[in-house]
């Protein structure tokens, strides 16, 4: 017996789309040259980040910042639905060398985070979930006839390239595969919150959020 329709519901809002802009080569030395934090021997064959968590400000790279602005404002709208304001609060560069990788983690204090990828030649995006709904909702460990797929999978693979953008919500946890090319993989982060006024004086929500740019 077939269903008339399967309904995904109450979904992860996950963004990805190809743009046309890909860094010119002075753009690309300026991002590269940048002022690293290098993290300590227990850190080895992971990611590294710039120092500066404002990109955006501490250097001049406009053009990609409109960009992500312009993502940022179509994925509020059209994706999310909402008329809220969301104001970036940090913007960084990571770079992860050949046979490196990212780790596990999410994105802390953010609704979502914004990543651009300024070079990437080899390694993808993956997104994970200890459990998926029903394991979330019985904590069971149940077997499964057929393949993953979108309701009884708990990781999804977002096979990226350079001038890729992707959105994810903050709370998601991601990590990437291992750099294979023989050039560094370089992506620039930012991560947003949300700002100005936030509900209803009648439902008692209202208030008022400011973000220290």
């Amino acid at each position: 017996m077939k269903p008339n329709s399967i309904i995904p519901l109450f979904s992860i809002p996950l963004y990805h789309t190809q743009t046309e802009y890909v860094m010119d080569t002075k753009e690309f030395n300026r991002l590269s040259n940048i002022e690293w934090f290098e993290p300590g021997p227990d850190y080895n064959n992971v990611s590294v980040v710039s120092n500066s968590q404002s990109l955006f400000k501490d250097y001049d790279f406009k053009e990609l910042e409109n960009i992500i602005e312009k993502h940022k404002d179509f994925y509020v709208d059209e994706v999310l639905g909402m008329k809220n304001n969301f104001t970036m609060t940090q913007s960084w560069v990571a770079r992860t060398k050949k046979g490196s990788s990212h780790p596990a983690h999410d994105h802390k204090n953010c609704i979502f985070s914004v990543v651009y990828y300024a070079r990437c030649d080899s390694g993808d995006l993956v997104i994970t979930t200890k459990d998926n709904f029903i394991g979330q909702k019985w904590n069971l460990d149940f077997n499964y006839k057929f393949t993953r797929n979108l309701f009884n999978s708990t990781s999804y693979t977002c096979k990226v390239k350079t001038g890729d953008i992707v959105i994810l919500p903050g709370h998601i946890e991601h990590f990437t595969t291992s750099n294979e090319s023989d050039f560094e993989r370089y992506i620039v982060g930012a991560n947003y919150f949300i700002s100005g006024l936030l509900g209803e004086e009648k439902k008692v929500t209202k208030m008022d959020i400011k973000i220290n740019e």
